[in-house]
């Protein structure tokens, strides 16, 4: 993991020598064996199916009482290991700090300011703790308890806006209890707050909590191993015991998501009208985060790529439905796995189940590579009985970082031996002449990792009947009609870009990649 060295601020300290260092240790070592006084307990966890109930007022009165919460400069992901009863496991949580440092030369990549260079003027922490698993409370207090911690990672916030996310999230979490040592734990919160993202590396399959309940899991608490809880949202009820400032904070967040919905709405209806009526239609039926809908029936298309290259623009061009949030950001929006259930019809085809797949990024401003596929992976390999097609989708340019994320798929999936599940999309190529689509075909054909994966077949050309040569490797481009002025000369582009990947994952392959998914754990 990395690890940034910062220096304790002053108030934390306990004692002046006290810092907050890098320790050395692994989650194998800290691991208890002895366990089993506490499994029943904590399986019990697993049904919660109930609203979480919050005090509001308690709430109110944190924030109202915190000296960082509205202005606070640097946040943090920090953990130290902790023995709770027989468990042992990575306690994390979150630390604010109210920087005042003009000269700072802190970085998220493991740049560090000493506390004598800046003032710090308020330090606070955000975590799921308490007396026992059964009283924990996520709170927000200035009274932290710390003996050695690793920061995983800081973040500079430098603006209001900025800050404005992380107050939301923590907003949301504040007052959470149900506390689940597998499937709602402190890390969850942790990494929710600081990335947007419920996930514990504990609970994945390296992780040592899984180990821990891998012989008592039950099928509905595989599905929900790092899946984001209903019963996190505050009940509108809630929601009305808060002061309005704290109210407004909550639904900017909320119009944000209805505002950005709205235009990937008419994003995708502008262009559905450019690229008119097909033979063939994916009408949208519904959305979960667990893959509960899946059967062996179901044809499934799994959507891979960088931030930004617009995964979700696609699967909503296919649906023709705003269903999953796209945005054009170098910080993805998906940091998770969704599911969006569709059913094909056509002249020939009637209700053929589909589900795509929308993946967190890799090459994300925030979270790891190596974090990001752990947790697509163990998602997947919960969830997926087998997988139909694999699109890669790259934003033009493939880049090294890009290539050694889609590695570790081709490896994992063993996509050697299904060449023809494979596609690889580049987007952002409406307005380019067909010259340079070649050649950024081309380009990319240079790579290893399209060695063993290249693969050319007859497909038809919707509504000619004709059937052309073409390979693996397709050029499209659904640009935004509110952000660009569409040019003629481009709607044939836009066009032809839908019915390439109408085709490409309405083609049947020859085999589809399951076996792999069933050889990762055994176990499951």
């Amino acid at each position: 993991r990395t690890v940034i060295k910062h220096t304790v601020p002053s108030q934390l300290q306990r004692e002046p020598t006290v810092r907050i260092t890098a320790i050395d240790w692994t989650m194998g070592n800290i691991l208890s064996s002895s366990v089993s006084g506490n499994l029943a307990s904590e399986r019990n966890t697993w049904i919660v199916t109930t609203a979480s109930h919050r005090n509001a007022a308690q709430v109110i009165k944190s924030v109202d009482s915190s000296s960082c919460f509205a202005h606070f400069t640097r946040i943090s992901l920090c953990c130290q290991p902790r023995v709770h009863g027989s468990f042992s496991y990575c306690h994390y949580f979150i630390l604010l700090e109210a920087v005042n440092d003009p000269n700072s030369n802190s970085k998220a990549d493991g740049g560090s300011t000493p506390v004598s260079s800046c003032t710090t003027n308020a330090v606070e922490v955000v975590e799921f703790d308490g007396e026992s698993f059964e009283s924990a409370i996520v709170i927000l207090h200035n009274r932290p308890k710390f003996g050695p911690v690793l920061i995983e990672r800081t973040l500079e916030v430098k603006s209001a806006e900025e800050r404005l996310p992380f107050q939301q999230r923590i907003l949301e979490v504040l007052g959470f209890r149900d506390y689940s040592l597998f499937l709602r734990n402190c890390e969850h919160v942790a990494n929710y707050i600081i990335f947007k993202s419920w996930h514990s590396k504990q609970t994945v399959d390296s992780g040592s909590l899984r180990s821990v309940f891998l012989k008592i899991l039950t099928d509905e608490a595989r599905r929900a191993s790092n899946v984001e809880p209903s019963i996190l949202r505050w009940l509108p009820e809630q929601v009305a015991l808060l002061p309005t400032t704290l109210q407004e904070i909550l639904q900017q967040e909320i119009a944000g998501r209805i505002e950005a919905n709205r235009k990937e709405g008419v994003a995708v209806r502008a262009l559905h009208e450019i690229i008119g009526k097909k033979r063939f239609k994916f009408e949208y039926r519904s959305t979960d985060t667990d893959g509960r809908n899946i059967t062996a029936a179901t044809k499934v298309v799994l959507f891979l790529g960088p931030t930004g290259a617009g995964k979700s623009r696609i699967i909503n061009m296919l649906l023709g439905y705003a269903a999953a949030e796209s945005k054009i950001s170098v910080v993805g929006v998906t940091r998770s796995v969704h599911f969006y259930y569709a059913v094909l019809n056509g002249e020939t085809i009637k209700n053929l189940d589909y589900c795509f797949i929308d993946t967190a990024g890799v090459c994300d401003s925030y979270l790891s590579d190596k974090d990001i596929h752990e947790l697509v992976k163990d998602r997947l390999r919960i969830t997926l009985p087998a997988i139909d097609h694999i699109i890669f989708v790259i934003n033009q340019r493939i880049e090294k970082p890009q290539i050694d994320a889609m590695n570790r798929y081709v490896k994992w999936l063993d996509l050697d031996r299904h060449p023809d599940s494979v596609h690889f999309f580049m987007t952002r190529c409406e307005g380019m002449k067909a010259a340079t689509k070649d050649k950024l075909a081309e380009s990319l054909k240079q790579e290893p990792i399209y060695n063993n994966l290249k693969f050319e077949r007859e497909i038809e050309v919707f509504g000619s009947g004709e059937k052309v040569r073409a390979s693996n490797i397709i050029t499209v481009g659904f640009p935004d009609p509110e952000e660009y002025e569409i040019a003629e000369t481009w709607k044939p582009a836009i066009s032809e870009s839908f019915d390439r990947v109408l085709g490409a994952v309405t083609y049947q392959p020859s085999g589809r990649a399951k076996d792999c998914l069933g050889k990762v754990h055994p176990d499951f």
